[in-house]
């Protein structure tokens, strides 16, 4: 009888907290982006708007360590929601004259973003101490969330916008006198600790509900504000986000591991792709799974899923992934993608 083989062709690891692989693709109808891996530079060119992402849809980079500043071309109008959420080393964004509209949710959970760039001539937005504001400072539309630390918002502010603080490692926030409304969300899933509020500041005048508003709302800690609530049913404790974890594939750790050890999978035979992951964040990692997706020649292929147990700081795990084939597997060529 012949037994018939499967060559491992490519084992692409895509893991959401991996190495980064591609280097350039398509993020708007009209927009492409290139990415220098020797600078971490991440270069969106083209016209008009960039696509929208969300939980179901990442962006290119979510979850990658290997884009560290965003250059947004001239041309470019609109930068979409979750577009830049989840870059673990970006540090920068660079907008130009043409942006009209920023989502207030296109960065997210960016550990280290401390800068917004914003070219001068843009009539929409400036950027003050690398928080970006509109361009008459009235509102501050996007504080970076990678900030530590405390944060006095400028006296020309009446607005914060909506999501402005969202996920930001900022422990302390002072609000200005000048503070006539606070947006939807704009402390959600911060890391929040205090907040203080200008005396007199009164809630039906800021427009937000207080649930919004005392979104991390912790009783004694909170506010100067003689008219902040002494206890808050609808608010939650500022210590509830806990820090993220920071997942790295470990360069060159994957393998197939077979019994023969030819790097083949011959048929009925098990055999294992094995990969390290590091975690390099401020936050264990729990709850994870890799999951196994395949592309090509897969009559008679089979992978199975993994659960992960807890990944401390600074520790790093093996992983192993079982990947089966049976008598009827076809000759060719396979491609496994593995998510975290």
């Amino acid at each position: 009888m012949t037994i018939r083989r499967l060559l491992v062709a490519a084992l692409c690891c895509l893991l959401t907290l991996s190495i980064f692989g591609a280097t350039k693709g398509k993020c708007g109808d009209n927009i492409t982006w290139t990415l220098d891996k020797n600078t971490g530079v991440l270069t969106l060119t083209g016209t008009g708007p960039t696509y929208d992402y969300s939980y179901k849809k990442d962006n290119p980079w979510h979850g990658k360590s290997d884009v560290k500043s965003i250059v947004i071309s001239e041309g470019i109008t609109y930068v979409g929601n979750r577009i830049f959420s989840l870059c673990h080393a970006l540090r920068s964004i660079r907008i130009p004259k043409s942006v009209t509209k920023i989502h207030p949710q296109a960065v997210a959970f960016c550990m280290y973003f401390s800068t917004y760039e914003v070219d001068p001539r843009n009539p929409n937005y400036c950027s003050v101490d690398g928080v970006l504001f509109s361009k008459d400072c009235a509102t501050l539309v996007n504080f970076p969330c990678g900030r530590e630390g405390a944060y006095t918002i400028p006296s020309a502010v009446n607005i914060i916008g909506d999501h402005a603080f969202y996920t930001a490692d900022l422990k302390e926030v002072t609000l200005p006198a000048s503070i006539s409304k606070v947006g939807t969300d704009a402390f959600a899933w911060s890391h929040l600790e205090k907040v203080h509020f200008p005396t007199g500041f009164n809630f039906s005048r800021s427009g937000a509900p207080e649930k919004t508003v005392f979104v991390n709302y912790n009783p004694g800690k909170q506010s100067t504000s003689p008219l902040a609530p002494k206890d808050s049913p609808q608010s939650t404790p500022a210590t509830s986000p806990k820090s993220l974890p920071l997942l790295t594939m470990v360069e060159d750790s994957w393998e197939l591991v077979d019994p023969t050890n030819n790097n083949r999978i011959d048929a009925n035979e098990t055999c294992r792709i094995r990969f390290s992951i590091l975690n390099n964040g401020k936050g264990p990692a729990t709850n994870c799974e890799a999951r196994v997706t395949m592309r090509g020649t897969t009559n008679g292929i089979s992978a199975k899923n993994v659960k992960i147990p807890t990944i401390n700081v600074g520790q790093m795990r093996t992983i192993e992934v079982p990947v089966t084939s049976s008598m009827q597997t076809a000759e060719g060529r396979v491609t496994l993608s593995i998510e975290v």
